[in-house]
């Protein structure tokens, strides 16, 4: 297989009438979804004909965002997902990043509506010819385009090849015998990248994918229901969404008699959580994955198993085919019970970052094991352990947290507070117990409604600090640098004296 395209076309030609995609309000079978995706393929075509060019599509959680997609792909073009509820100067980053020759509006809200952009076909066509799609696209071409965290204050922008979703589609699938019968669960929104599994794993197996609505985890009563009427069989959600059902009690004294493999990822994993969905999915596989978003689906993963009942965090300890994951200090493996850094190589690996060769050549490097030819691997600035053939995660060498399945830089969240307040002193912490964003401030004339008001313009929603803390003065290093570990204990302290 060289182009993602041929996963589509392919599914349409065996079963064209198959359900592939369904949320609240819509279903449409492959014909349907072809014929749908086609059409708008054509009309990106009249209007701006080109390949590997950018599209961004504004994203809800619906059919047509899917359909979206599969039009860009089907044109030859790569597409940019951006979800209808980030903050407009946020999006104007996007785009000043990526410069898209179009904008394609699969968005739900009003606000949107008057945006100059293309507006998806709801129309839902007969097809009756031979698939088509753009077969100049090779296998190293851009796929699509996802936004992570950048400590200079501005996102990065991820590209994601057809070769990398190729090879980790086809592996996860085999492994995990993923097929016909399967009914994926979507939760995360299409900004996010644990949805591409979703929607790549679902057609390349002839699976259908049932897009799972935002008030079913807004309202924890909803959630079982649906999955039971639906008859969902395979979840891939974010550590933190499967974390969030544990903890809101969603399924109560519900069994999910239909429900078999559970798949997580994002951040650690407590054994805590596990045992309440085993609960009431009793018959369920659950399997713990791991890769940063610089890496194509995931490059680690771990079978749940007996033994990991005497674990705080459930482990990792497999590696996906045609990838491999090292564990390095001073550019050499380390031994059993050693800290390392985890570098990536091998298929998966992302194509670097959109318009941004220097960060590019900063993380992609050459492998430091090899002298003798190029071989680049991800240097990803996680830290983990290896005990017993297993590989426990322990944390960043950076200020790089992960919070709610994404991964932020808390420098980010300090520069757009700065900017908001026109200050050049403050300090984001990350309570990782208590799983929440603290900012520490210096006492100054200012209101914290509107300071958070400002951040909701200018950040996602995740980024936004759960507490905002005022002291009289910010600890600084021998550096003259803010020392953020007498930062956290003074935030400690104060919890502790309140």
């Amino acid at each position: 297989m060289i182009n993602v395209a041929e996963m589509l076309v392919d599914a349409v030609q065996k079963c064209p009438d198959k359900l592939a995609v369904m949320d609240s309000n819509t279903s449409l079978t492959y014909r349907q979804l072809y014929s749908c995706a086609k059409d708008l393929s054509d009309s990106i075509k009249k209007h701006a004909y080109s390949i590997q060019k950018p599209i961004l599509v504004l994203t809800s959680k619906s059919v047509w965002s899917i359909v979206s997609f599969w039009g860009v792909v089907l044109s030859g073009n790569f597409y940019v997902p951006v979800d209808e509820n980030i903050p407009q100067e946020r999006i104007k980053q996007y785009i000043s990043l990526v410069n898209p020759v179009m904008v394609i509006n699969a968005s739900s809200k009003e606000k949107w509506q008057e945006v100059d952009a293309f507006n998806v076909c709801k129309k839902i066509k007969t097809y009756n010819s031979p698939p088509k799609y753009e077969k100049r696209i090779i296998d190293s071409d851009p796929l699509y385009v996802v936004f992570t965290s950048g400590s200079t204050g501005v996102p990065k922008a991820v590209i994601k090849s057809h070769r990398s979703v190729i090879a980790f589609i086809e592996s996860f699938s085999a492994i995990f015998e993923i097929n016909q019968k399967d009914i994926l669960g979507n939760r995360a929104s299409f900004d996010f990248d644990v949805s591409a599994k979703d929607i790549f794993l679902s057609v390349y197996a002839k699976a259908t994918m049932c897009i799972i609505p935002s008030i079913c985890f807004l309202v924890p009563s909803l959630l079982a229901p649906f999955l039971i009427k639906n008859k969902v069989t395979t979840l891939i959600w974010s550590a933190a969404a499967v974390k969030h059902v544990a903890r809101m009690n969603c399924f109560r004294d519900v069994t999910l008699e239909t429900i078999s493999k559970v798949f997580f990822s994002g951040e650690t994993m407590q054994v805590a959580s596990i045992k309440y969905w085993q609960e009431h999915c009793s018959s369920a596989m659950y399997v713990n994955m791991y890769a940063p978003s610089e890496v194509t689906g995931n490059c680690l993963y771990h079978i749940v198993d007996k033994e990991d009942e005497q674990e705080d965090n459930v482990p990792l300890s497999d590696t996906f085919p045609n990838v491999e994951v090292l564990i390095c200090k001073n550019s050499k493996i380390v031994k059993d019970n050693e800290k390392g850094e985890i570098y990536i190589r091998g298929a998966f690996l992302a194509n670097g970052y959109y318009n941004n060769a220097k960060t590019t050549r900063r993380v992609f490097i050459q492998n430091p094991l090899c002298s003798t030819h190029r071989d680049y691997v991800y240097k990803t600035g996680d830290m983990a352990i290896k005990r017993d053939g297993k590989i426990y995660f322990i944390g960043r060498k950076d200020n790089q947290i992960k919070h709610l399945g994404h991964r932020i830089e808390l420098e980010e969240i300090e520069k757009n507070v700065f900017t908001a307040l026109g200050c050049s002193e403050g300090c984001a912490l990350y309570d990782k117990s208590l799983e929440k964003i603290v900012l520490l401030l210096p006492r100054m004339e200012f209101k914290k409604s509107e300071l958070f008001i400002a951040l909701k313009r200018c950040v996602p929603k995740y980024m936004i600090p759960d507490e905002i803390i005022i002291i009289d003065k910010m600890p600084y290093n021998e550096r003259g640098k803010i020392d953020r570990k007498k930062a956290f204990m003074m935030y400690m302290e104060k919890n502790t004296n309140e």
